[in-house]
């Protein structure tokens, strides 16, 4: 039958299109982009399982977030936690704890504290340590846990570790969904070591506000002294002096109204000035066939850093 424009089966529940997972609990489901379901994990009366499914709810169809395939899940596990984050340009899924088999026996099973990332852009997975720092909680299965948008924290609560825990702990997740809004490239995207390029950076969802506009290398930073809104996808500012460390590539970001800087990496190159005691020989002299004495003369001056 249908009931409010949606096919309903006899026993009740949704007909949806696409091939569903296989039956199981234990499993985890999150939003992602407030329009799929992602139920990954889980187990059944003899294994655990690994699979990732995603549910269009507009369509009602098992399907992929986009082109490319559902990944499989870090691990076999159940009874962990997951949760889609709003994260510019992507989402981002994350995953702690659980249970965990290496092999689908349910009987040599153990509990686990990492921490995965799911980037619902590539569908790929980023684990810890290289992403998570300091002392995670102990293993457990079956905790609560919520994210804060204002302070970007997901904190974490509780569980279930052979006895119940009553402990609280705090990831800041700042540096990985960064800021409500985005930068996506520079134009020009190089300039010369002195600074004052005139730059558009595009990018996505920015508004009015403070902006600060830094470069860095990882190392050393220096802010745009000169930055301004001009829509919701482009900024313009002008390179800062970088001309006492050394040249190559930076990262430009973006920080609006006290917000986070942006996270997503996207490269400046800066190069050495053209210096005339760095040239071999420049002027009209250098012409094929020479140039005379007391009258104009119209040369270019090109140069190219080899650096």
């Amino acid at each position: 039958g249908e009931e409010q424009g949606v096919a309903v089966e006899r026993d009740g529940g949704v007909k949806v299109e696409g091939t569903p997972p296989t039956p199981r609990g234990n499993h985890s489901t999150s939003v992602v982009e407030f329009t799929f379901l992602c139920v990954m994990g889980g187990r059944d009366t003899s294994s655990y399982f690994d699979d990732t499914h995603i549910l269009c709810s507009e369509t009602l169809t098992w399907t992929q977030i986009r082109t490319h395939p559902n990944p499989a899940a870090p691990t076999r596990l159940c009874s962990h936690m997951a949760e889609g984050i709003p994260s510019v340009p992507s989402y981002m899924l994350f995953c702690f704890g659980g249970q965990t088999v290496a092999e689908k026996d349910r009987t040599a099973w153990s509990y686990r504290n990492k921490i995965d990332v799911l980037d619902c852009k590539t569908m790929t997975w980023m684990s810890a340590p290289g992403i998570v720092g300091g002392t995670p909680p102990a293993p457990r299965e079956d905790a609560a846990w919520c994210f804060d948008k204002k302070s970007a924290k997901i904190f974490c609560h509780g569980g279930w570790a052979n006895d119940w825990l009553d402990d609280m702990f705090t990831l800041d997740v700042s540096g990985i969904v960064g800021p409500p809004y985005a930068v996506q490239s520079l134009e020009p995207n190089e300039g010369p070591m002195t600074g004052k390029t005139p730059v558009i950076i595009h990018g996505l969802d920015f508004t009015k506000g403070k902006i600060v506009v830094k470069f860095t290398d990882g190392r050393n930073e220096e802010i745009s002294e000169k930055a301004e809104y001009l829509s919701p996808t482009e900024i313009r500012c002008l390179s800062p002096d970088w001309s006492k460390y050394n040249p190559g590539e930076v990262d430009c970001r973006v920080s609006i109204g006290g917000e986070g800087f942006t996270v997503n990496r996207i490269k400046w190159v800066y190069y050495i000035n053209t210096k005339p005691q760095k040239c071999v020989a420049y002027g009209p002299g250098i012409f094929d066939k020479g140039g005379v004495w007391g009258f104009p003369a119209v040369f270019k001056v090109q140069a190219k850093d080899v650096s």
